[in-house]
């Protein structure tokens, strides 16, 4: 982490920690079948609020000055010439037989033009920091990172002002044994930050888009991201203050992976617009934080899950959204937590599998509503509710077909929630701040609709008109057999992939909303789904109009990971 006393820090949302002193009673209308729910009502709630704001609160969630400062004396930089191979300035170095700039002293360092070939790299002592400017830079090195932070304290990327950059690399062992695979690559905290551009591409087999062994911050900028592993993998953390981003990863699109350390192996998204076009799984660490920002992701396995299988930290798994707007469409369950679930605010859509044997949301321990909004539709044979909250929630039996939008209304007919799901669907889990008990919520889908109340029950009862199959004993319907006779959508058959999981993620339908970023013309990656309209930050910065230089469609994820937990 940033030891850095030199720089003041700015402090990012901490929502998690004024969860310490909630009273969380009420116990609402929720489903519990296919998860580990509590048995009694409500037992343990204030418990587990508690126990995950005492996790919040051994977080580094905050930013430091120096990562929201974009600012540069290009007077003073140190310009390395990436097509000529030359320095002008001090505190780097070119190897013309080795195709290598390297950077050996702290200060601001200027890259520019298209180095084919070319590999930069930091070396500098574990107390010192180093400046990197993109400005028209264009870095490729198919053998090894483009961009490899071998040893430092702490480096900046900054992207110049309307600048447009892209950074290709692939991996290569260094003399230890490790395996250096990342497009960028470092083995120190690394922030990026500024109002450029940046297309990454890792074509390699088993490569990172943008990988640290240490923290990964990112505060602004346009990100284009392809990689053949993870898209963005800090080891640490990965914290996400601001920016446009548009993924594609054979395996998973955001990913943390410490699970030794108590206060690390978390990912944090403050702001900023996320939208990956295809994954394995879209964020996953032992703790993901949602507390800003609006994110739209197309898995073909989980959308959001916090796991961790070597857990040796004694920390519970856990996701928490605080805020912003979370849109899934997935091939596994949309939001999977193998600890608990917290929903304390902004607005959760959730469009689950075709297959029954996942379901729109699932836990292990318990999943608390406390505010915010909640529209998770999924198959009726794993599916949940909430087991606690202040807030009223349900979990009812409704049928939707693939690609029909699905409304939440309340009793008034204002919509409080809508979009439109990837796949058909049997139930729905709902809950808003503008339903409180015993208040009356219509769901409505193409030509069908039904209402239903949200009231105080023990968990394991569905709520709604008449619960739903598979509470109580009663055996639910198969997830993939919608009794309306819709299919799932073209391309997906459902079907078990790796570890049990549906091969193939789902197609957002065509116009689920306004709002997304647009691809970078040449990206030749899948479309990525629409956002749908609503608490989306419309002040984000929009993608230029840029092509990245065009690397070619994603290879297939291969198993293994050579960056380590």
């Amino acid at each position: 982490m940033d030891q850095g006393t030199r720089y003041g820090k700015a402090a990012a949302p901490k929502v998690g920690r004024r969860l310490a002193a909630a009273a969380l009673a009420g116990l609402l209308a929720l489903g519990a079948v296919g998860c580990n729910a509590p048995a009694a009502s409500g037992a343990a709630d204030g418990q587990g609020s508690s126990q995950a704001a005492e996790q919040a609160a051994a977080m580094d969630f905050e930013y430091t000055d120096r990562d929201l400062d974009a600012s540069y004396d290009e007077a003073s930089a140190t310009v390395l010439d990436l097509a000529a191979g030359a320095v002008s300035g001090s505190g780097a170095s070119y190897d013309a037989a080795e195709g290598l700039f390297t950077v050996q002293q702290e200060g601001t360092y200027l890259l520019r033009g298209e180095g084919d070939g070319v590999q930069v790299k930091v070396s500098l002592g574990d107390q010192e920091k180093a400046q990197l400017v993109l400005d028209g830079a264009m870095l490729s090195a198919d053998d090894r990172p483009a961009l490899y932070v071998e040893e430092a304290d702490k480096v900046f990327v900054t992207l110049a002002e309307g600048s447009q950059n892209s950074i290709a690399g692939g991996q290569a062992d260094n003399e230890a044994g490790d395996a250096l695979n990342g497009a960028v690559y470092s083995k120190a905290d690394i922030t990026f930050n500024g109002g450029g551009a940046l297309a990454v591409w890792a074509e390699a087999a088993d490569c990172h888009g943008i990988a640290s062994k240490d923290d990964l911050v990112i505060t602004g900028g346009t990100y284009e991201v392809s990689a053949t592993k993870n898209g963005l993998h800090g080891k640490d953390c990965v914290k996400i203050r601001d920016g446009v981003f548009t993924i594609q990863a054979g395996n998973d699109a955001v990913k943390s992976s410490n699970q030794e350390e108590a206060d690390r192996g978390f990912i944090a998204i403050d702001g900023g617009t996320l939208v990956v076009t295809g994954c394995e799984e879209g964020y996953e660490a032992r703790e993901i934080y949602l507390n800003g920002g609006n994110s739209t992701i197309t898995a073909s396995d989980d959308a959001v899950n916090a796991s961790a299988s070597e857990n040796t930290s004694g920390r519970e798994c856990l996701i928490q959204v605080n805020g912003g707007e979370l849109t899934v469409y997935a091939g596994g369950d949309g939001i999977d937590s193998n600890g608990s679930l917290e929903v304390n605010g902004g607005t959760v859509l959730v469009s689950g599998p075709a297959s029954a044997a996942d379901g729109a949301l699932d836990y292990e321990g318990q999943a608390t509503v406390n505010g915010g909004t909640v529209l998770a539709v999924g198959p009726a044979g794993m599916a949940c509710g909430f087991t606690g909250g202040i807030q009223g929630s349900a979990l009812v039996d409704f049928q939707g077909a693939a690609g029909q939008p699905v409304t939440l209304s309340a009793a008034d007919g204002t919509v409080l929630a809508e979009f439109t799901p990837a796949n058909a669907y049997q139930t729905a889990v709902v809950s808003s701040p503008e339903l409180a008990v015993g208040a009356s919520f219509t769901l409505a889908s193409g030509s069908s609709s039904v209402q239903g109340t949200v009231a105080e029950t023990s968990p394991g009862m569905g709520g709604g008109p008449g619960g739903m199959g598979g509470m109580n004993g009663v055996p639910g319907r198969e997830g993939g057999a919608p009794s309306d006779g819709s299919t799932p959508p073209q391309g997906f058959d459902g079907g078990r992939g790796k570890d049990g999981r549906s091969e193939g993620a789902p197609q957002p339908p065509d116009g689920a909303g306004e709002g997304a970023p647009e691809l970078p013309e040449g990206f030749d990656g899948a479309e990525p789904p629409q956002p749908p309209s609503g608490d989306s930050d419309s002040s984000a910065p929009q993608p230029p109009d840029w092509d990245g230089g065009n690397r070619g469609s994603t290879q297939a994820a291969l198993s293994g990971e050579s960056l380590q937990a």
